[in-house]
């Protein structure tokens, strides 16, 4: 999984903060968590 934001470079920081945001401070519950595991998990099986 990828993030990016495209913006004027005047909103660089707020930008940043808004992904680090998403790292750092995740609201999924750790069920969540281990069911996108797998299927991530079988993407990459896949290839």
């Amino acid at each position: 999984t990828g993030y990016w934001a495209k913006v004027e470079s005047k909103y660089l920081d707020l930008a940043l903060d808004w992904v680090s945001d998403i790292f750092l401070n995740s609201k999924l519950e750790k069920k969540e968590i281990k069911r996108e595991k797998g299927v991530i998990i079988e993407e990459i099986n896949m290839y």
